[in-house]
């Protein structure tokens, strides 16, 4: 999990200078073609973060998922137990005769 975030936050920083690169060269673009290349290049870049953030949330609801489903788990297997315990069934003993 650490590793993952980790990992993350490397990525980032690189989409990061990438933007901050190619806003520069949007700038100062010398002629039309040139700025709207840099433009197109720029959109690109901003629809791959949005698909990183997509899959980081899709990440997200599948790791609360599992936790939900391990919580719902460990709730049935302790109503089993209890109920179990509360059955309260008595069985005599087979009396020993000494």
């Amino acid at each position: 999990m650490l590793r993952g975030l980790e990992l993350q936050e490397v990525a980032m920083k690189s989409d990061a200078r990438q933007l901050t690169r190619l806003q520069e060269q949007a700038q100062g673009a010398p002629g039309q073609m040139a700025a709207l290349q840099a433009a197109n290049q720029l959109a690109s870049a901003e629809t791959n973060q949005l698909l990183q953030i997509r899959g980081l949330m899709v990440a997200e609801q599948n790791a609360q998922a599992t936790r939900l489903a391990a919580i719902a788990d460990k709730e049935a297997i302790q109503a089993a137990g209890d109920e179990r315990f509360r059955q309260g069934i008595f069985k005599k003993s087979s009396g020993k005769t000494w």
